[in-house]
């Protein structure tokens, strides 16, 4: 937002850092309660409360501290109609709640949802499952109820890389539009963000830190739904035209160089926006369907129109696979330079060891 400044007395950035350093101080913690809470807030990370102090303190060393005006609720008032949110991007200006209300609640939706439930929630469990941590669940003293399944961003963005809509590892990110090949493809942010305004909203975010930091199996079949708004996808009406029985093998017969169907896919969407298809109201049943297949079909490494957990297994050991592969070509990397760092710091050194001839006069 643009608000450090070196000149100021308040407004510098060595005045910010201390801001964000008081904003964080935790109190002692006379209590076990008190101090698993205080385990919870990270000391290096603001808290939603601890942002709102950071806001409040920002505006009174901008407005009050420099006696612009002596009053801190008009100070802040100034600040965040100012300074905060002219310079916000769309995402950080975002309400869930529009498309929930326009596209989200329909009965073709909840219908749709309802006939899959089994399959999908077979999905949910496994990725829920995946990288338990007990520190993640909700923190209630005296309490020792067993935990539901939550799903992380982690486990999230990991579904979404078995199925083929988020790039792994090691490959070229793209931001919500066809990769080279055709294949719908979400950058890592977008990725995060579907899943972030998905989940329903938590007062307490260290007494509900799960809640806070997980999707329920409802705030799973949301972010499904909220994945038609991020990538294109096939109309029934271009699988016909192109002749394929559905998603999965129209993209399969693009990557195989068969047809042009991603660049008519393309101009056809060229004047969406993630915005106009969540604040549309038009019923998103249709998009949501042909998702849903491709996912499934993706899954079906044995193509029998069922989708097991063994086959989930599969998908996702081959995804590790791929992630150790990746690191292990990144130590390489790291290393060769390292040497060839070394080399040449080497030779730079024996140059300068080395006399230099006298010229005969």
């Amino acid at each position: 937002i643009n608000v450090i400044d070196e000149l100021s007395a308040f407004m510098s950035v060595r005045s910010i850092d201390s801001i964000f350093t008081a904003a964080n101080i935790e109190p002692v913690a006379t209590t076990n309660d008190q101090k698993e809470l205080n385990r919870l807030n990270a000391d290096a990370a603001l808290m939603r409360f601890e942002f709102i102090q950071c806001l409040v303190r920002l505006a009174i060393a901008k407005y009050v501290r420099t006696k612009a005006c002596g009053d801190v609720s008009e100070a802040l008032e100034l600040f965040l109609t100012q300074d905060v949110l002219p310079r916000l991007p769309p995402e950080a200006k975002h309400d869930p709640d529009v498309f929930r209300t326009r596209r989200l609640y329909t009965r073709d939706v909840h219908g749709f949802f309802s006939k899959l439930e089994p399959v999908l929630r077979t999905l949910f469990d496994y990725y829920s499952m995946i990288e338990v941590e007990p520190s993640s669940y909700d923190f209630k003293p005296h309490e020792h109820k067993k935990p539901q399944p939550t799903m992380s961003v982690e486990e999230w963005c990991g579904f979404l890389m078995d199925v083929g809509l988020l790039p792994l590892e090691g490959t070229q990110q793209h931001m919500g539009h066809q990769d080279g090949n055709g294949s719908p493809m979400l950058d890592l942010i977008p990725a995060r963000l579907v899943f972030m305004w998905s989940q329903t909203f938590v007062s307490d975010e260290l007494r509900r830190r799960s809640k806070m930091t997980s999707a329920t199996y409802e705030d799973f079949l949301e972010a499904l739904t909220r994945l038609c708004t991020r990538i294109t996808l096939p109309s029934p009406e271009l699988l016909k035209q192109y002749k394929a029985k559905s998603a999965k093998i129209f993209f399969d017969d693009v990557d195989a160089g068969k047809h042009d169907g991603a660049v008519m896919l393309r101009q056809t969407n060229s004047g969406m926006t993630w915005q106009k298809e969540e604040e549309t109201d038009e019923p998103i049943i249709e998009s949501l369907e042909v998702l849903v297949g491709l996912i499934l079909d993706r899954l079906d490494a044995d193509a029998n129109g069922k989708v097991s957990k063994q086959e989930l297994e599969k998908k996702r050991q081959a995804r590790a696979k791929r992630r150790e592969e990746f690191a292990s070509l990144r130590v390489n990397d790291k290393t060769s330079l390292s040497r060839q760092s070394s080399r040449k710091s080497s030779r730079d050194q024996s140059r300068r060891n080395t006399p230099q001839a006298t010229p005969r006069g």
